[in-house]
């Protein structure tokens, strides 16, 4: 496949069409919370609204039988509506090899994917499209290093043991090679499979990155390219310690890309950094009100998903919510212990 179909380095699995219903799209990391097993598998049967599956291999997670059925969404959060409409159809095809991030459904029997363009990745001759980060943003990944990375980030995601060192030992020799931006001719394949495997190496650090990782990730915070610089701020975003947070800050007031400065703001909330909040004011003064977002088709079903109408507003959100009175802490009940579900 060349580089010139994989437009501006998202890999829309969907043909643009006029969607008439739309959704909030989850994030990565909340398809991974809340899956409770990734399998790879083949399918065997789509009628549209189920499929069948012979699973091939469980990576993490619940085991599942060899044969299981896909029935309905786990995350679907629509946000508009066309009666009669196609569009959470699954478009899945027969005989082709996907790995899932499933959820299993009340009835105990049946599985849900997370939405109709969320929570799996297909293979096509040992490559993944994979996603780290959001649907949106995908990327052509080696099947080896897909299942290393994605079955780590599970496991730490389901509070699991990982072999941290001999993952840091996939991840850094990628990481050590110098920042490539999005190739824009279809010739470029070394320079393609460098920018994707960085690609998976950063946003698989930003779950496992320590202290010292900061200066390894410096190089890719000053990349041209815009989705380097997301995935970099990401990474340092899972690094928490007082010198990452000021590398956020000094990122924020930089020239860097909008969408990796609202990473950034996302960060500082994820790690509660409420000493950084008389920067974040002056910060607020002064952060650019243009537009940003995940950009592609206007008319792809995903259209739903929130995100910051732009820096200033991501910044001015998070201000306003750090300047509230936090709520006092509600008394416990004096209840007997006894076990409690998820």
């Amino acid at each position: 496949m060349g580089l010139r179909q994989l437009s501006f380095f998202a890999v829309l699995l969907l043909a643009p069409r006029a969607w008439a219903t739309t959704w909030d799209e989850p994030w990565q990391d909340e398809v991974l919370r809340k899956a409770d097993t990734l399998v790879k598998a083949e399918v065997l049967a789509n009628d549209g609204k189920s499929i069948n599956l012979k699973v091939v291999e469980t990576l993490a997670g619940a085991q599942i039988s060899e044969k299981a059925t896909v029935e309905g969404f786990s995350l679907l959060r629509l946000t508009s509506f066309s009666p009669g409409a196609d569009e959470t159809k699954f478009a899945f095809k027969k005989g082709q090899f996907y790995y899932f991030l499933l959820t299993k459904q009340k009835d105990g029997k049946t599985w849900a994917v997370a939405t109709p363009t969320a929570g799996y990745a297909r293979v096509e001759d040992g490559t993944v499209y994979a996603t780290y980060r959001h649907s949106f943003h995908q990327a052509l990944v080696p099947r080896e290093l897909y299942e290393t990375t994605m079955k780590a980030i599970f496991l730490k995601t389901h509070g699991k043991d990982v072999d941290a060192d001999a993952l840091r030992k996939t991840l850094l020799p990628i990481l050590k090679q110098a920042p490539q931006g999005a190739p824009k001719d279809a010739e470029e394949k070394d320079q393609a499979k460098r920018f994707f495997e960085q690609h998976a190496a950063l946003e698989t650090l930003a779950y496992f990155a320590l202290a010292d990782d900061l200066k390894i990730i410096e190089p890719f915070l000053k990349c041209d390219s815009y989705h380097v610089q997301i995935s970099a701020v990401r990474a340092v975003g899972g690094i928490n310690s007082r010198e990452a947070r000021e590398r956020l800050l000094a990122f924020l007031e930089g020239d860097g890309n909008g969408f990796a400065k609202v990473m950034a703001v996302w960060a500082l909330k994820r790690q509660n950094a409420r000493d950084c909040l008389p920067k974040l004011k002056e910060l607020e003064r002064k952060a650019s009100g243009d537009r940003v977002g995940f950009g592609g088709n206007l008319m792809d079903p995903r259209v739903g998903t929130h995100f910051p109408g732009s820096v200033k507003s991501a910044i001015e959100d998070l201000v306003a919510e750090w300047s509230r009175p936090e709520a006092p802490a509600t008394p416990k009940a004096e209840t007997p212990d006894r076990p409690t579900g998820r």
